[in-house]
């Protein structure tokens, strides 16, 4: 983290903007995201209904109803619903920046999960 104490924090915190560029609810396609990409928007997906996986970098993550995942743009992502048509989520795509244009979300990774090898359920 580029600051030093939690006052640099604030004042950085104190100059961020956010921009949502999209906001839906609906069925997950199948396929989903069955080819690594790079995230172009800062990511928040909550999924309402039935489950999925999906890695951000090296990290493997099980999507189900009750888990809320928020990522920055930027990071790797891959991903595909455990059956067709199973995953419902709410999704938003965002920008967040400082006036100093640092990416604030790179400020706060998204937490490590322990890898899985078998992607099925």
């Amino acid at each position: 983290m580029p600051t030093s104490d939690l006052a640099d924090l604030d004042v950085l915190l104190g100059e961020t903007s956010f921009r949502i560029d999209l906001v839906a609810h609906n069925f997950i396609p199948v396929p989903w995201v069955p080819v690594a990409h790079r995230s172009l928007y800062d990511k928040i997906y909550i999924p309402t209904q039935g489950r999925a996986w999906m890695t951000i970098g090296e990290h493997y993550y099980d999507m189900a109803p009750g888990r809320v995942f928020i990522f920055p743009a930027g990071a790797i992502q891959m991903g595909d619903p455990l059956d067709k048509h199973s995953l419902q989520k709410f999704w938003l795509h965002f920008s967040s920046h400082t006036t100093t244009t640092l990416h604030l979300l790179s400020l706060f990774p998204p937490p490590e999960m322990p890898a899985r090898r078998n992607r099925a359920a």
